[in-house]
């Protein structure tokens, strides 16, 4: 049980630090610390930071959410205890870095061409973390663990 609190307790970590990041990215170009409007006006910058911004979340969005599904079906919940543990916080750690890559990207992008799209494909990012909370009843569910 002490494996499993160790377990939460970091990715609770993690996940607080995901936010954090966001937060701060956000306040440094908001405050004028980072430049924003970089690329504002410029047609086929906006055009290809916008459209690399929707295949991001295009891609790392339900893949992140998918991926980490399969993974428990096919292998996290076949291993022993102690081995599944560290694979479900391996693959949680992957799951929160795929988000984190849209939801940073995203904002940047939002941030450099003042356009909407890039804020809106990082308020989808940040919607699908919360999917991602992690707790000791989800994981004992995921992981089909009755008691410990």
């Amino acid at each position: 049980m002490e494996e499993i609190k160790k377990l939460i307790r970091r990715q609770r970590i993690e996940y607080a630090l995901f936010w954090i990041v966001a937060v701060g990215l956000t306040i440094c170009f908001e405050s004028g610390i980072l430049t924003d409007g970089l690329y504002a006006g410029n047609v086929r910058m906006e055009y290809f930071l916008e459209t690399s911004g929707i295949l991001l979340t295009i891609v790392f969005i339900p893949l992140s959410l998918k991926l980490f599904n399969l993974a428990l079906v096919k292998r996290i919940r076949q291993f022993p205890l102690l081995k599944a543990l560290k694979s479900y916080g391996r693959w949680s750690e992957i799951r929160l870095l795929m988000l984190a890559i849209a939801v940073l990207a995203n904002l940047i992008i939002y941030y450099l061409t003042l356009n909407s799209i890039g804020g809106l494909c990082a308020l989808m990012g940040l919607t699908a973390s919360f999917f991602c909370w992690p707790g000791v009843k989800r994981m004992m569910n995921e992981l089909n663990v009755t008691e410990v």
